[in-house]
């Protein structure tokens, strides 16, 4: 009986000894997996628990196996309508401002679809976004600069995310010709009313405060003409609501005729507007 008993004990220790030490003694959150310590919520050679492993190509996140997931950093500047750069590549000045745009959407379609919405400069005045978490793959990115929650500026590109480095974006203005006609009260043209040259300025009220468009002073020279060419034409202009401020025929340095605060509205496409130029009164507010 008690040789029994000690080739019992023998054959116990035997097997012990073969199947290796003990597991090791793993801190809170994380599992001994084949003699390590792992955690199982991000190991990908044992996701969620010892010995599931992820396929090429995927990561563990929260012991669930998935797509690899990167971090984007994108940083923009804008293009005018007429080919003036607001902002610089410097990760510093994006133009805002001066390109009137309060807002940035940017639109991920790819192996998820994503969209980003954010103020143009950030709270603590760094401009860019860090956009986490996105899968690996490819992606057709729209960026949109919007002023008002309209889009004026837009930009679509097909990469691959997420990249090294950051993402300079350079999305131009969206346009559409307005085309502006004018014309006198009976009796009164170009040449008989000394009239030489047009005046306007033209406001965006998608920003607060209004952001001037475009003008006789910053854009173009127009001289008063007689029909049919009695017009000038805004080109590229954002689609959106706008304020004439000012539609002057000049007589010399003041104001002869013209027209005060008129609204008007700009789509996507080329529109004409035309307005009759009665005696001034008064200076336009």
């Amino acid at each position: 009986m008690k040789r029994t008993l000690l080739l019992a004990c023998a054959g116990l220790a035997l097997l012990l000894s073969a199947c290796g030490p003990p597991p090791p003694a793993c801190p809170p959150g994380l599992l001994p997996c084949f003699g390590i310590c792992t955690d199982p919520g991000s190991d990908p050679l044992n996701c969620g628990a010892c010995g599931l492993a992820c396929l090429p190509g995927q990561s563990c996140i929260a012991g669930q196996c998935g797509p690899v997931l990167g971090d984007v950093t994108m940083y923009w500047r804008f293009v005018g309508a007429q080919g003036q750069a607001y902002g610089d590549a410097s990760q510093v000045d994006p133009g805002c401002a001066a390109a009137g745009v309060d807002e940035v959407q940017i639109r991920f379609q790819g192996p998820v679809q994503r969209d980003e919405v954010v103020t143009c400069v950030q709270v603590n005045g760094v401009p860019g976004v860090v956009v986490l978490g996105l899968p690996v793959g490819t992606y057709v990115v729209t960026t949109e600069g919007l002023r008002g929650g309209l889009p004026v500026y837009a930009e679509q590109r097909t990469m691959t995310l997420p990249v090294a480095g950051v993402v300079d974006v350079v999305p131009s203005a969206l346009h559409g010709d307005l085309n502006v006609f004018y014309d006198f009260p009976a009796g009164v043209t170009c040449a008989g009313g000394g009239l030489t040259e047009i005046a306007f300025e033209l406001y965006n009220l998608g920003s607060a405060p209004p952001f001037l468009e475009y003008s006789s002073v910053a854009n173009v020279f127009v001289p008063c003409r007689a029909p049919p060419d009695n017009g000038f034409i805004a080109p590229s202009i954002p689609p959106g609501a706008y304020r004439l401020r000012y539609l002057s025929a000049l007589q010399g340095a003041a104001a002869a005729n013209q027209v005060c605060g008129v609204e008007l509205s700009q789509g996507a496409g080329t529109q004409s507007v035309s307005y009759l130029l009665p005696p001034a009164t008064a200076t336009c507010p």
